[in-house]
């Protein structure tokens, strides 16, 4: 499976930089790993340290050498990219390894002004292809009023800027895999694909998966309540039974719980016989 990196420019814990990253992640479809890169325990960059052994710098250039493409979420603070994110950069360009070089990247800048975070995308940009990676278009996403983008699920409410992020994704799965073809919404399957998921839909309190007619194939009903998040069913349009997208549309579910740090409450039998195949998952459950 294909892993893409998560790094965002702001400590924060509520964040708008950090939800809207949550919400980017949401837009990979199942066979990539999105994985947010943790930057808060990074001691500032010193030449004198090299030398040691620097953990919290050992486990971050690991990350992000184990990643197939990065995306870069960032507010502007004074005019440009925040320190701690300049930093992270700082810290990765020194490793041996080059983990930057030739991976493809995307750029989001928000703000809850109007400019949407201009110079700081400019300035990270220029960082970004000076590591030597492949900036992914469009290269313009500049979001502005950020604060005003999000439901009280802290789930995009745009379609525009939706479409937009999607877009983006695209392109860094192109850029990724150029001769694979994802079962999902951010790259485009061929014709006679019906019964496999193009896109998720992610409502208030559904989610609805739709093939490249717009056909609903399968959809979850769920609840978040708090820290939990309540699954009470997954059901199959007819015609795509047999087809494994209920299993897809659980694996979104779980996607949305790891990023948005949610348990699982299993009020569906198949959620329930799903999970008790794979042990691994139980630790997400109550």
């Amino acid at each position: 499976m294909k892993k893409v990196g998560l790094l965002v420019g702001s400590l924060r814990q509520g964040s708008y930089s950090k939800q809207l990253a949550k919400n980017i992640a949401l837009l990979f479809p199942v066979e990539v790993i999105p994985k947010v890169i943790g930057i808060n325990d990074l001691p500032l960059f010193n030449e004198d340290l090299e030398s040691k052994e620097v953990n919290s710098w050992n486990r971050f250039r690991e990350q992000v050498n184990d990643v197939d493409g990065l995306v870069f979420v960032t507010p502007e603070y004074n005019r440009s990219v925040p320190g701690c994110l300049k930093n992270a950069l700082d810290i990765g360009s020194r490793s041996e390894k080059k983990i930057f070089a030739g991976k493809p990247a995307i750029v989001v800048s928000c703000s809850v002004g109007k400019m949407g975070g201009f110079g700081a995308s400019q300035h990270l940009k220029q960082i970004v292809l000076s590591l030597g990676m492949e900036l992914v278009q469009p290269a313009e996403i500049y979001l502005g009023s950020v604060q005003t983008l999000f439901n009280d699920s802290g789930f995009l409410n745009n379609d525009f800027v939706n479409n937009l992020l999607n877009n983006a994704v695209t392109g860094l799965l192109k850029l990724i895999n150029p001769d694979s073809v994802f079962g999902s919404c951010e790259i485009s399957i061929q014709d006679e694909q019906l019964n496999k998921i193009q896109k998720f839909d992610f409502q208030n309190d559904r989610l609805v998966a739709l093939n490249k007619d717009e056909e609903t194939i399968c959809e979850a009903r769920y609840q978040i309540t708090g820290c939990v998040l309540t699954i009470n069913r997954i059901s199959t349009y007819p015609s795509f039974v047999g087809k494994g997208n209920a299993s897809k549309v659980l694996l979104k579910l779980v996607m949305l719980a790891t990023l948005f740090d949610l348990v699982i409450e299993p009020n569906c039998s198949f959620v329930q016989s799903f999970f008790a195949d794979y042990a691994e998952l139980k630790a997400l459950t109550i």
